[in-house]
């Protein structure tokens, strides 16, 4: 593919989407199914990461009963059920568009999965106006790691030094 100056690489949950309510809401969920009850500190320290990380640190946390593979599909049956409710925030649409007419091509890269994030965006309309999604499912690094990003790059065929990465965390 040849390369094109610009990307644009923005994460799902709380800059694309407006789900840190939802993500709330569901591990909470999870923790209570334990009989557990978690904290906002916790929460806040959690947000972002991958799922099999935040699955690993509840379960180490709370000393939750083993297998940690069945506490992470749980957890994304969860997510996958609550996402149903998220809603992009605004002018995400608008950001997308103007990217797309100036010839920037635009990239989601998320701790969520892959599969929830294109469904996501095409429930929302925003699919045909991102040219790649990088999930936590597909790389061996979380972010902040460069892994995902560089995978991102890569899928677009745009330079790291002429993209810019959006985040709603450091």
């Amino acid at each position: 593919m040849k390369s094109v100056p610009g990307g644009l690489l923005l994460d799902l949950d709380g800059t694309l989407a407006d789900s840190i309510p939802v993500m709330r809401l569901v591990y909470s969920r999870f923790l209570d199914r334990f009989g557990k009850v978690g904290s906002n500190e916790e929460f806040a320290l959690l947000n972002g990461s991958p799922l099999g990380q935040v699955v690993a640190t509840l379960a180490a946390t709370h000393r939750l009963p083993p297998p940690v593979d069945e506490m992470i599909a749980a957890y994304r049956d969860l997510i996958e059920a609550a996402y149903m409710d998220v809603i992009p925030n605004p002018g995400v649409d608008d950001l997308l568009a103007m990217a797309r007419r100036i010839g920037i091509r635009a990239g989601v890269v998320t701790s969520n999965s892959t599969g929830l994030t294109w469904a996501w965006l095409y429930r929302v309309g925003l699919s045909e106006m991102v040219d790649a999604v990088v999930g936590g499912d597909e790389t061996d690094h979380g972010k902040p790691n460069p892994e995902p990003y560089l995978l991102a790059l890569e899928r677009m065929g745009c330079e790291a030094h002429e993209s810019l990465a959006v985040e709603d965390s450091l």
